[in-house]
């Protein structure tokens, strides 16, 4: 799922490209490098970019309202707004 989300990505972010055709086990770090090889700002966005596309993905797969219940339980300090279709 995750080198899918670097192929959405790296129109935007073309550092991503690599991302894609490394072993599962070096992801990580080739994204960490990706990061790296940006100015700051860049790096923020890409990583936006790379969340975004990976929550939306997730919702493909297993629906809106379970991945929001994921990602709250996987970050419970972070305040997370779903849509009102996702609340009730």
């Amino acid at each position: 799922m995750f080198r899918r989300v670097a192929a959405l990505t790296a129109p935007v972010f073309p550092c991503f490209q690599k991302v894609k055709n490394v072993e599962d086990d070096a992801m990580i770090i080739a994204v960490g490098d990706c990061l790296r090889s940006q100015p700051l700002d860049a790096a923020k966005q890409a990583s936006t970019m790379l969340l975004t596309n990976f929550v939306q993905i997730l919702i493909s797969l297993i629906g809106e309202k379970l991945t929001w219940q994921v990602l709250q339980e996987a970050c419970p300090d972070v305040d997370i707004i779903a849509s009102e279709e996702t609340q009730s």
